[in-house]
C-alpha cells in the first residue's frame, strides 16, 4: 500500500490539533446555559436606571426574585409582567428586573413602556455580552431567565429561557421560601 504524501498527514495533525481545541473551549463553556446549583452565592454590583451604584447586598434578608430580560427580546418585556403579579401573591418577595444587553437609556425607556411597576437594575456592561451579570455570574445568555434567590442571595432555582409554562413551577418555588 502506498504511503500518502506527508502534506496530507500534517493537514490531518492540524485537523485533530483544532478539533481538541475546540473540545477544550466547549467544556470551558460547558457552565454556561445551565441553570445554577441551588445554594449558590450570588453577589454582584449594578446600577439602577437612574445610574446610581445598587449591591445585592443591599437585599439580604429579603428573598427576590431576578427576572434577566432585555429590550430587544419580546418575551422578556412579556415575562416582567410576573413582577406585579408576585408582588400580590408573594408580598414579601422582591422583584428585580436586571436589564442587561441594553444601554442604560434602552433599558429605560423599554421599562417604562412596559408599565411595571418592579425594581429595575441595569447591568453596565451595556452590550458587552461577555462580561455581562447574565455571563459572568447568572451563567447564561437564554432571555429571558428567572431566578428564585433566599434571604441570603442563594439560588433555589432557575428559569433559563423562561417559558410561560413554567410559571405554575416557578410559583411554587416561591411558595417554598421561608
Amino acid at each position: 500500500m502506498p504511503k500518502p504524501p506527508g502534506n496530507i498527514c500534517v493537514k490531518l495533525s492540524d485537523m485533530l490539533i483544532e478539533f481538541g481545541l475546540a473540545l477544550t473551549i466547549a467544556a470551558a463553556q460547558s457552565d454556561i446555559d445551565r441553570p445554577l446549583p441551588a445554594g449558590t452565592q450570588i453577589e454582584f454590583s449594578a446600577q439602577t436606571l437612574a445610574g446610581s451604584a445598587v449591591e445585592t447586598k443591599s437585599l439580604l434578608g429579603t428573598p427576590t426574585v431576578f427576572i434577566l430580560w432585555g429590550s430587544w427580546s419580546q418575551p422578556s418585556i412579556r415575562v416582567l409582567q410576573l413582577g406585579p403579579e408576585i408582588k400580590r401573591e408573594f408580598p414579601s418577595v422582591k422583584t428585580v428586573g436586571l436589564a442587561t444587553g441594553d444601554s442604560r437609556e434602552e433599558a429605560g425607556r423599554a421599562a417604562r413602556a412596559s408599565g411595571v411597576e418592579i425594581v429595575f437594575w441595569w447591568d453596565p456592561a451595556g452590550r458587552d455580552r461577555e462580561n455581562s451579570i447574565a455571563t459572568k455570574v447568572f451563567k447564561t445568555r437564554r432571555f429571558p431567565t428567572v431566578y428564585v434567590l433566599d434571604s441570603d442571595m442563594k439560588v433555589v432555582k432557575g428559569f433559563l429561557g423562561y417559558r410561560p409554562s413554567d410559571k405554575d413551577s416557578l410559583f411554587e418555588t416561591i411558595r417554598s421560601l421561608k
